[in-house]
């Protein structure tokens, strides 16, 4: 990838399974050991978070569903 392309994942928390925040990084530097910690609303405090891609749907999904629904 090139320099200074980043993706955006989202941080997942450890504790209850729901997403804390976004952060936006370059996969090719990414490094996939580092603990990030980030305030969870749910539990009502930092907790670890795991760092999880987004999957983005394609303009050809979004037509198939939108024709299957018809």
């Amino acid at each position: 990838m090139a320099k200074g392309k980043g993706q955006k994942f989202k941080l997942v928390s450890l504790e209850s399974g729901r997403e804390c925040g976004y952060l936006r990084v370059n996969p090719v530097d990414m490094d996939k050991t580092k603990k990030y910690k980030k305030f969870d609303k749910n539990v009502r405090h930092h907790v670890e978070c795991k760092i999880v891609p987004i999957k983005k749907g394609g303009t050809k999904a979004l037509a198939n569903s939108k024709k299957a629904g018809e």
